[in-house]
Order: C-alpha cells, then structure tokens, then sequence
C-alpha cells in the first residue's frame, strides 16, 4: 500500500535561480518548521521522507522536474545521520548532478548538531555528491528544554540563509 506524502506544495513564481527542492525528516516538528518556512519564502517543494516507504522513494527524483538543488533537512538523533533519511537516498538514489545543501535541528547537547550535519556530509560525499559547505543549524525544542525554538528568528535566519545558497 502506498503511503500518502506530507508534501508542501508551492506553486507560486520561483524565486530562486536553481530549480529546487527541500526533503527533511522531521520526528517532532521542529525541522517541519524550518522546512516550511523556507520552502514557504522560496516557493519550493517540501517532502517529508520520514513516512515514505519504498516505493514512494524509488523513482522519486523522476517525478520532478529537474532538479539541481535539494536542501536536506533533519533534527539530531544519536549524532548520526537518521536512518529514514540514509534509507531514503538509498532506496531513491539522486542524480549525480544535484548538489546538496544541509540544514538541521538540535537542542544544543554538545555537538550532536554538527556532528550530526558533518555525518550527513561524509556520507553524500562518499556517494559522490556534491555538498554545499555552509550549512544552517538552529535550536527546536524538545520537552521543556529550548521550548521558544525555532523562534522567527531562528525562522528568518534559515530563509535567508537558504536565499542565499539558491541564488
């Protein structure tokens, strides 16, 4: 049975000069928000990969237009990449040609957060994409620990930092 995509649509002119798209996982909403805010102010595409199963990845990048920017989003799990989201460029396998651009969710314990971008990284590069170097990373709450973040400055921040990558 195929499962329904949480999928942000937004058909208004682009504002960007690449064609692109966001794919984040998201398991308590944090980097939901910051997805939707960039994919709101950018007037791209979200995908949550978090619920696909696998015949919603495979075949995924087909059904897009061409695409040669996708903005990964996710929150801190362990430190490491998440498993839906290694799952999800496994099973659904990118084009060569899209470069990639990271951002992420923490709660600030440590370094968990860049860790966890830096993860992600290694493991792009190692399949032989091309990884965008500046990165974004903001607080989310979780429980009663950071319970104002994403705040709209955090929200701000992500967009124009994600302004700034797709020009």
């Amino acid at each position: 049975m195929k499962t329904e995509l949480k999928t942000i649509k937004n058909s208004r002119e682009k504002q960007s000069s690449m064609t692109s798209v966001i794919l984040y996982v998201s398991k308590t909403g944090n980097t939901e928000k910051v997805s939707n805010a960039i994919a709101k102010d950018l007037k791209i595409d979200a995908y949550s990969i978090s619920n696909m199963n696998s015949q919603d990845m495979v075949g995924f990048w087909e059904k897009l237009d061409d695409v040669d920017l996708a903005f990964i989003g996710s929150g801190t799990y362990a430190f490491k990449i998440g498993t839906d989201l290694k799952h999800f460029l496994e099973q659904s396998k990118p084009p060569k040609s899209v470069k990639f651009a990271l951002f992420g969710t923490w709660i600030g314990r440590s370094n968990s957060g860049h860790n966890m971008l830096e993860n992600i990284n290694e493991y792009l590069v190692g399949q032989g994409y091309e990884v965008i170097p500046d990165r974004f990373l903001c607080y989310g709450k979780m429980a009663i620990v950071k319970r104002s973040h994403p705040s709209q400055e955090d929200l701000n921040n992500a967009v124009n930092w994600a302004k700034k990558i797709a020009s």
